[in-house]
């Protein structure tokens, strides 16, 4: 999962001190869905949209690696 963070290690910063237990967040071009797994590991119910098919197939994998598929949903 760390691999983001030789291009942007900024990511985990941005939810640093953030109260995310039992929020639901929005992710728009979320990509391949490393913001929202680190908000899912922070407890957050997560929803990641994004206009890339290719994106998303991996979004739903990293998510299932990490076990972050039952608080994610990537559409």
């Amino acid at each position: 999962m760390n691999w983001y963070l030789a291009t942007e290690a900024y990511l985990p910063g941005l939810l640093e001190g953030m109260d995310l237990q039992n929020k639901r967040c929005l992710d728009v071009g979320c990509g391949q869905g490393v913001m929202c797994n680190l908000a899912a590991q922070k407890h957050a119910r997560m929803v990641g949209l994004d206009m890339s098919f290719n994106s998303l197939q991996a979004a739903r994998q990293g998510a299932r690696e990490l076990g972050n598929d039952e608080q994610i949903h990537f559409v």
